[in-house]
């Protein structure tokens, strides 16, 4: 599986199992990325899950040329 990622300003959410586990950082706070925060804030990980599945899709509809 690919690994995926989405980034913000303030969070990265990252996953190396195609989406089926996810690690979520606080750049702001920690820009070594060295304490997953994910179990901690299950809110943000959906939110940021769902923004990166939404530009996906989009992605896809732009490749196929679903958007011109």
């Amino acid at each position: 599986m690919k690994p995926l990622a989405w980034n913000t300003q303030q969070y990265k959410l990252y996953s190396q199992n195609g989406g089926k586990t996810w690690e979520l950082y606080d750049l702001l706070e920690d820009s070594s990325e060295k304490n997953d925060i994910a179990s901690f804030h299950p809110e943000k990980v959906a939110e940021l899950s769902k923004q990166l599945a939404a530009w996906r899709a989009s992605c896809k509809q732009s490749d196929t040329g679903g958007d011109y």
